[in-house]
């Protein structure tokens, strides 16, 4: 038996509808940017976030912090 789930493709009229138009560039543009670069290569720096925002949580822990009805 497969572990992976199977999701059919999300058609963009509905991503866009959901996500909004910037989201749809950015996926388009991230996308283009891994196909034409190492992956590598786009690593995120924190430490400029962790000034600005001492708090900041990862995706991870947003989604525990929305669950245990602790979100933002």
């Amino acid at each position: 038996m497969n572990d992976k789930a199977f999701f059919p493709p999300l058609p963009v009229a509905i991503f866009n509808k959901m996500a909004g138009p910037e989201m749809a560039v950015m996926w388009h543009w991230l996308t283009d940017y891994l196909a034409a670069n190492d992956s590598g290569m786009l690593k995120a720096d924190v430490a400029a976030a962790r000034e600005v925002c001492p708090d900041l949580h990862g995706v991870a822990d947003w989604l525990k912090r929305s669950r245990n009805g602790h979100g933002v």
